[in-house]
């Protein structure tokens, strides 16, 4: 009976062990235009004509975008701007009601603001994330459907964390 009871357990444990496992999401890195972000390989890109660099998987939504100094320039930004006059202009182009604010955790911090937009009669809450290079400003979106956010917030912080740019 002892042995029954050991083999069972063992068999158990293995099942708990696959099930966590399997629950794992491996990273995943994806590059181009100057930009690298680490993901999930649940990710896979399409194109927007919008976006550099355009991710999606089923529940999340990545989009990366560059924008030139000199392309900016008609926007009053160069080389001499901050993220949060970059996030400025970006709030004031596309009309959005959301403050700056900003998340520090170790030697990384993110300038960020969060909105919400409805799209196919879906509402998605957006949490957008600005970066400088060498020559442009980056403007990193993570989406998902709004009701799916606050359990996919901490998971964008993380995600922001691994992004480098030119």
């Amino acid at each position: 009976m002892k042995k029954n009871i050991t083999n069972v357990s063992v068999m158990l444990l293995a099942v708990v062990l696959l099930m966590f496992t399997g629950c794992t999401k491996k990273e995943k890195t994806f590059s181009k235009d100057g930009i690298t972000v680490t993901l999930t390989e649940d990710f896979v890109e399409n194109e927007l004509v919008t976006a550099n660099l355009y991710l999606v998987s089923t529940k999340n939504i990545f989009m990366g975008l560059k924008e030139n100094f000199t392309d900016l320039a008609k926007s009053n930004i160069n080389s001499n701007s901050s993220l949060n006059d970059y996030a400025e202009v970006i709030i004031s182009v596309n009309s959005l009601t959301s403050e700056i604010k900003t998340n520090i955790e170790g030697d990384i911090t993110l300038t960020y603001l969060v909105y919400t937009k409805t799209m196919s009669d879906k509402d998605y809450t957006f949490m957008a994330v600005f970066k400088k290079g060498a020559a442009s400003f980056y403007m990193f979106n993570f989406a998902c459907e709004t009701k799916n956010y606050e359990d996919s917030e901490e998971q964008y912080f993380t995600w922001a964390r691994t992004i480098t740019v030119e």
